[in-house]
């Protein structure tokens, strides 16, 4: 398994050599997501980033079933991202959503295509599992709802960029 650090300083070091500049780096939902930019003024392209801990979402099919038999082309593994996070990515401009999977593999895709093609065939859910997090030493329980779209809409970081 590929620690999250390793990971980024290894997309770090991609981005900046093709890039030919140095990105800031912030972090969100507990270190799990990172928005990289670019100097302030540039006209490249802003990231963010998604340490995924598995794979792709298995259950893509039974979640949007209705989905996939009115669009069979979209048959298969799906990608989810928390809605939440998917605003502070839109509301910070990224240009792409890059997920980091832990096995090292990096997938790409355009954040707006992302947010318009959940939002027009409404692939949101629900969670299964309750997440536990604690806050100012307060302990929250959520079921947090996400996007969740077809692994289709996704290319090899390395084959798109």
């Amino acid at each position: 398994m590929l620690s999250n650090d390793f990971a980024l300083k290894d997309l770090i070091k991609f981005l900046e050599v093709k890039y030919k500049t140095f990105f800031t780096i912030r972090s969100f939902n507990f270190n799990r997501h990172r928005l990289i930019s670019p100097p302030v003024g540039s006209d490249l392209p802003s990231f963010y980033i998604v340490f995924k801990k598995g794979g792709f979402f298995q259950s893509f099919n039974h979640y949007f079933k209705q989905f996939t038999d009115e669009y069979p082309e979209f048959k298969g593994l799906g990608e989810s991202i928390n809605l939440e996070f998917l605003k502070v990515a839109i509301a910070a401009k990224a240009s792409y959503l890059i997920f980091i999977h832990s096995n090292g593999k990096k997938y790409i895709t355009s954040t707006l295509a992302v947010y318009k093609f959940v939002n027009k065939f409404n692939l949101f859910r629900t969670q299964d599992r309750e997440n536990h997090y604690k806050r100012e030493g307060m302990i929250t329980t959520t079921r947090e709802l996400t996007a969740t779209f077809p692994i289709l809409l996704l290319e090899s970081l390395e084959e798109a960029i």
